[in-house]
């Protein structure tokens, strides 16, 4: 399972006992995010988190599998797909900026592209901003909870750069812009594809219809009312609805 930014695995703790009730769930923390290392100025690479993916099914034996992806963690399942589809068993996506065109990144993702600016601002970054900033991409209907927030500051935060890692690893919307053509060869894959959108995303929202007319057989479940983070806005659905297609899978 590969988590959004600016999160870490704790994305799918709302999940967790339902599916590994039926199968063997693998949730990472990217290198930079959650309890990962934080290597100081770091240029942070997708390709170098396809590498994090593939050094861990390495290490535990896994030859091919099932990939559930969140946002900048679709981004990397679609590096993934393009490069090692021959280890994927089936694809799900979420709430990410699949096609960049429908994509709209929140003002303080625009600033942090800015020299100095960038650099200046993200070192005030502190929970109160982070809470304020979350809390505008989840839906009308499932507001962020302060008790949500608290728990993904303190992984965010973990060994204390949160401000200038989260400023680093932004550096995917430029490069993500930059490999386009690549990325979006993905979709053309023969590995089943499903998407699971929460439609009123302010972020990628948006994305759903542009996927629905790039692929016009698309496996495409739409939350109405559901933010940016289906899965801690409706997990019980969204668990409900990646058992519906793991079942369909050979893994």
């Amino acid at each position: 399972m590969l988590h959004g930014y600016p999160t870490s695995s704790l994305d799918w703790a709302p999940l967790w006992d339902k599916l590994t009730a039926h199968h063997r769930v693998i949730a990472i923390d990217f290198l930079g995010y959650g309890r990962s290392d934080k290597p100081q100025r770091h240029t942070y690479r997708l390709d170098e988190q396809v590498e994090v993916v593939l050094g861990i099914w390495h290490h535990l034996g896994i030859d091919e599998g099932a990939i559930v992806a969140y946002d900048y963690g679709a981004i990397v399942a679609q590096l993934l797909l393009t490069h090692h589809s021959e280890r994927l068993t089936r694809v799900v996506m979420m709430n990410a900026g699949l096609i960049p065109e429908h994509y709209h990144p929140r003002l303080i993702q625009r600033i942090a592209q800015i020299p100095i600016l960038g650099a200046v601002v993200f070192r005030l970054l502190n929970e109160r901003l982070f809470t304020r900033a979350w809390a505008e991409v989840f839906g009308p209907d499932h507001p962020l909870s302060a008790e949500l927030a608290h728990e993904h500051w303190l992984a965010m935060s973990h060994a204390g750069r949160a401000g200038d890692t989260q400023r680093r690893l932004l550096s995917y919307i430029p490069e993500r812009k930059q490999r386009a053509s690549e990325l979006d060869t993905a979709l053309d894959t023969r590995v089943p594809l499903s998407f699971l959108w929460g439609a009123a995303d302010p972020v990628s929202g948006p994305v759903a219809s542009a996927l629905a007319k790039r692929l016009p057989k698309i496996d495409l479940v739409s939350y109405p009312g559901v933010g940016h983070y289906p899965h801690l806005e409706v997990p019980d659905r969204v668990a409900a609805d990646i058992l519906t297609r793991s079942a369909q899978s050979p893994t």
